[in-house]
């Protein structure tokens, strides 16, 4: 008797993970109907988004008052910074709606939700789940002002992992203006990673001789950049942001996916974004063919050693 009941409980469970899954794969092709309690914003498949007033007002350029003398000069990064908090409101926001359209799910005609489901506490997973990246795992990268993505439980910023987290949002990147902004600019901190270390699969934010920042003094092979690396025997050299040097193909395949499904759902195709930066981007692609051919033969051609 103890076991079926344990069985049924498993049954419920997986009853609840599948509404959940359905819920969180269907819930962002369906119009929110306008009968439906006021949102934060009203999405339309064929409208833009009317983005929360604070997110309206943060999303506008700001200019300097002369009534304000005694305000802090603005860092070199501070247009990031804004972008960065604009495009958290847009995504908190956009949470909302995704949240309300599982609570009222019946009257969207999307899917019928089981009585046994408790959609509260459904609907704040999914909530959660949809605006924790936003909320916790950007950073501004001093050096170009560029967005850098920890991964929300280590500090490091994976090339494989940051694709996957921006990919939660980027189908949704034509109705929310900042947040494209900022993509644009964790494709371009993505792109400069591999660059500098084509074998790195994850990099530090700072630099320096610090055992916290980048180059991975275990990892990397001593150079003019890390006199303090200690793996004599690996090569090559590091970037000096590197924190795993640990050669994983997938990684910037991953990048690259990204940059596609960006293409592929910006408004005009994300023309500006790929005209301004393509001598970065073409130079990636090279380097990945050109990594890509050395390792298919990699005891003849490849200089390349990890020790883990």
């Amino acid at each position: 008797h103890s076991r079926e009941m344990v069985a049924m409980g498993r049954r419920k469970s997986r009853r609840r993970l599948a509404v959940a899954a359905v819920a969180f794969a269907t819930f962002s092709v369906h119009a929110v109907p306008t009968a439906h309690p006021p949102h934060r914003m009203h999405i339309d498949g064929s409208e833009t988004v009317a983005i929360s007033e604070s997110a309206s007002a943060s999303s506008e350029p700001k200019s300097a008052s002369a009534s304000e003398p005694d305000s802090e000069p603005e860092s070199a990064c501070s247009e990031m910074v804004r972008l960065q908090a604009a495009a958290k409101e847009e995504i908190l926001a956009y949470g909302e709606v995704l949240r309300d359209r599982f609570l009222w799910a019946d009257q969207y005609g999307a899917y019928a939700v089981p009585e046994s489901v408790n959609r509260s506490f459904v609907a704040d997973a999914l909530f959660n789940t949809f605006t924790f990246t936003a909320n916790n795992t950007w950073e501004v990268f001093e050096t170009d002002c560029t967005t850098y993505v920890t991964t929300g439980d280590i500090p490091q910023m994976w090339l494989r992992d940051s694709s996957v987290q921006m990919s939660t949002y980027v189908q949704h990147a034509p109705l929310l203006p900042s947040f494209t902004a900022v993509l644009e600019s964790i494709l371009l901190r993505q792109v400069r990673f591999f660059l500098g270390d084509p074998y790195g699969s994850a990099f530090f934010q700072t630099t320096g001789p610090s055992p916290n920042n980048g180059p991975n003094q275990n990892e990397c092979a001593p150079s003019d950049l890390c006199p303090n690396c200690t793996c004599v025997e690996c090569a090559p050299s590091c970037s000096a942001y590197t924190y795993q040097h640990d050669y994983e193909l997938d990684s910037p395949l991953f990048m690259f996916e990204l940059m596609y499904k960006f293409w592929a759902h910006s408004p005009s195709d994300g023309s500006a974004f790929f005209i301004a930066n393509m001598d970065e981007i073409k130079s990636s692609v090279h380097a990945l063919v050109d990594l890509m051919v050395v390792e298919q033969h990699h005891f003849r051609d490849s200089p390349y050693y990890y020790r883990p």
